[in-house]
């Protein structure tokens, strides 16, 4: 009974040594969204829609984007405000280099952006160091047809 006991000890000795502690700290979504610049990867619509009112419905935006917006970037400041800069191929020749400034709110659960181009908050669905992706769920006005829309952006 006594070796039994004591091989019980040693091990719950042993497993709990063994644990590794760690040392990793969690980050806000504000401070990885500060940390880099953004590069848009990926942007899907589900269901298909008719996203460039040119009669085609699709759900993948970004394949069906024009080359000279797919290396714009996105960065976010302290002050809540978000930019989007434009990249080495523009789209018209008097395009800025900085293409929009608007604001951006974290919710205080830390599971929601709102930037005020989209009217909706977007669900932070995945946040790190190397990748973002937000998902949009709204309803079209016109359509009357709920989409959730998801972007996924890279680190520059």
């Amino acid at each position: 009974m006594k070796k039994a006991t004591l091989s019980l000890l040693l091990l719950a000795i042993v497993i709990f040594a063994c644990k590794k502690e760690s040392t990793t700290s969690t980050k806000t979504p504000v401070e990885y969204l500060k940390a880099h610049k953004w590069a848009g990867v990926s942007v899907t619509i589900n269901p298909a829609n008719d996203w460039f009112k040119n009669g085609k419905k699709i759900t993948d935006i970004y394949a069906a984007s024009e080359e000279c917006g797919k290396d714009d970037i996105i960065g976010f400041s302290s002050d809540t405000t978000f930019y989007s800069l434009g990249g080495a191929l523009k789209c018209d020749s008097y395009e800025k280099d900085t293409l929009e400034k608007d604001k951006y709110f974290i919710s205080s659960d830390l599971k929601y952006i709102t930037r005020d181009y989209f009217f909706v908050p977007s669900l932070i669905k995945e946040i790190s160091d190397t990748k973002v992706v937000f998902e949009t769920t709204f309803i079209n006005p016109d359509d009357k047809i709920q989409y959730v829309l998801t972007e996924t952006y890279k680190a520059k």
